[in-house]
């Protein structure tokens, strides 16, 4: 009778009868993986709101909207794993890594996770969004000319990728154009002006691209220019600048002047991004004005003449406006480089 008293108490609770675990941390679980699902719907949710209103192109450039929408795939089916592993019988169990370590998050994660992306869903679903203008020049500059420096390594250096067998191919060293690799001059056929383009666009230079383009910039006698070819025009006109002299000229931007500029000069520029915000910068023409000048951020079109000045130790371009046409901002504020869209680097043979 002792021994099988002994093997009873030593088999220990049938199922079902003992305390079994506990039904709280269960439940706070459970609420807590429905709390992150809802967040990645969130996410998910918002990303779709920005694409189909059209609104994502004021923070990401249009060749990277792809990944925009990869990953608004992503949080979805991340999602529908999560409520799977939650309401599925077994699939928690079957989704543990089978250790018996707790992988939630601490109070302090959760209060963390809660707040920051609470913050960004709410700041996306309610707050209006807000065009980048003319306090981005104050910050980061503006830039009135694209034509190239002189090279710090004379005439017979150009700036190009370095030969296939360098450690750049064999390391992740992100490429900077503005270095010059030693390597001596090719002997290209470009003119001139191409060869400042070259020199001034490194490895993003396209010799069939500027070159048909520069053309037919020379071909028109007024260079009506758009938001494609803002940023591409703004180069050529500072390349060719003594052949385009006199050429009449019209472009929208919108207003900036700083204590740099005369009186009666100011910027019409473009906000330019080639990835996202984070890499916004400023390019504009500088324009000179016999009318009052309008206040920064104020959007004009410019009916002028192309000259030529001296600003910052280098010949830019200056439109002499003949007349300044206050328009609307238009939907889309932002300019996107043709340039980084093409890997071709022309080595002239």
């Amino acid at each position: 009778m002792t021994a099988v008293k002994h093997r009873a108490r030593d088999a220990g609770p049938r199922p079902g009868t003992g305390p079994g675990p506990d039904r709280n941390q269960e439940r706070h679980h459970l609420f807590f993986g429905l709390f992150q699902v809802l967040l990645l719907l969130g996410l998910a949710a918002l990303q779709a709101v920005l694409l189909l209103s059209g609104a994502i192109h004021l923070y990401m450039a249009p060749k990277m909207q792809t990944f925009v929408i990869f990953s608004t795939a992503a949080f979805v089916l991340m999602a529908l794993h999560g409520l799977w592993t939650l309401l599925a019988p077994g699939a928690g169990a079957a989704a543990r890594c089978g250790c018996s370590h707790d992988h939630d998050p601490s109070p302090a994660g959760k209060v963390a996770m809660v707040v920051l992306f609470g913050l960004v869903l709410t700041a996306g679903f309610f707050l209006p969004h807000q065009v980048l203008d003319s306090r981005v020049a104050e910050k980061k500059g503006i830039s009135l000319s694209r034509s190239a420096a002189p090279s710090v390594f004379g005439s017979s250096r150009e700036t190009r990728l370095p030969p296939e067998d360098h450690l750049f191919f064999q390391e992740e060293i992100p490429w900077d154009t503005a270095q010059a690799w030693d390597v001596p001059s090719s002997g290209t056929d470009l003119g001139e002006e191409q060869a400042k383009l070259r020199e001034e666009l490194g490895i993003w230079y396209d010799r069939d691209l500027y070159q048909e383009l520069s053309e037919e910039l020379l071909d028109r006698d007024v260079l009506r220019i758009t938001d494609d070819d803002f940023l591409d025009s703004m180069l050529i006109i500072s390349a060719y600048l003594d052949r385009f002299q006199g050429r009449r000229v019209e472009f929208a931007g919108f207003v900036y002047h700083d204590g740099t500029m005369a009186e009666n000069e100011l910027a019409v520029a473009r906000i330019a991004i080639t990835c996202c915000l984070a890499d916004a910068m400023v390019y504009g023409l500088l324009v000179q004005t016999d009318e009052p000048l309008p206040s920064n951020d104020t959007w004009v079109r410019v009916h002028g003449r192309i000259a030529a000045t001296r600003f910052m130790e280098e010949d830019i371009p200056l439109i002499l406006a003949e007349r300044l046409e206050t328009i609307p901002s238009p939907d889309q504020p932002y300019v996107y480089p043709r340039l980084y869209s093409s890997y071709v680097f022309e080595d002239g043979s």
